[in-house]
């Protein structure tokens, strides 16, 4: 059977004798619990389940000893990506474009949209780590939480800028066009924080909500990928539905 920890990989937390695992099979389940619940409990038991994820995540973070403080970021980073290559890797193209009923975002568009963020996250935290700008009299680390919760809250609609939006001159891209463009900025960002010799919880950037250290910047690409798989999550499940009426 396997296991959703970490945004579905499994991690020991050696500091409190613990091992967190969330069921894929629960996942799913919550999932069509929420889908057959009425529209206000399903925003509140999206939130909850938003809240407990970062929780568990956030635990672990805090447990690691301090010679290893990059791994759970490391850990999200790694597992995040190869839920989504899981994910998408055996669609047809006529699933990848398949639009949803509300008009929203095929898993194509999403892919788009992953890549363009990926980009744009990993630009953010490379000029942090070469700015160099250390801060040793601040600390975030209490929030990482909140970061994930607020990241990977799908109940919390964000208008998409334009440029975040899918572009015209990119509509005759597939898969393995925008699944590269991940791959490549997430080994770039994965690289970055092994390589960097600068303490990642003392440098300081924005993000959508406010204001994240270096670690928590990895912490949102993870989390904004997490996002957009349970979006895809959403859109395979409505177009699967759609096939059993046929």
């Amino acid at each position: 059977m396997s296991k959703f920890t970490l945004f579905l990989a499994k991690k020991q937390n050696k500091n409190i004798g613990r091992t967190f695992n969330f069921d894929c099979e629960l996942y799913e389940a919550l999932y069509t619990f929420i889908h057959k619940s009425k529209p206000y409990a399903k925003i509140l038991i999206m939130k909850l389940i938003t809240l407990f994820t970062a929780l568990i995540v956030s635990t672990m973070i805090f447990s690691q000893e301090t010679t290893d403080y990059k791994k759970p970021a490391i850990d999200i980073l790694t597992q995040t990506y190869k839920v989504l290559d899981d994910k998408v890797s055996n669609l047809t193209e006529a699933e990848l474009r398949y639009v949803p009923q509300d008009d929203g975002w095929s898993i194509l568009n999403n892919l788009e949209h992953l890549a363009f963020v990926e980009k744009v996250l990993n630009k953010g935290l490379s000029d942090m780590i070469e700015a160099g700008d250390i801060q040793t009299d601040k600390d975030l680390s209490m929030n990482d939480w909140l970061v994930i919760s607020q990241v990977t809250d799908r109940t919390n609609k964000a208008k998409t800028p334009p440029k975040f939006e899918p572009q015209p001159e990119l509509k005759d891209k597939g898969r393995d066009y925008f699944m590269a463009e991940i791959k490549k900025y997430r080994d770039h960002t994965l690289w970055l924080i092994k390589d960097s010799k600068l303490n990642l919880r003392k440098i300081f950037g924005p993000y959508l909500y406010g204001e994240a250290d270096g670690l928590q910047q990895a912490l949102i690409i993870g989390a904004h990928c997490y996002r957009h798989t349970v979006q895809i999550d959403e859109v395979l499940k409505e177009m699967y539905s759609e096939k059993e009426k046929e």
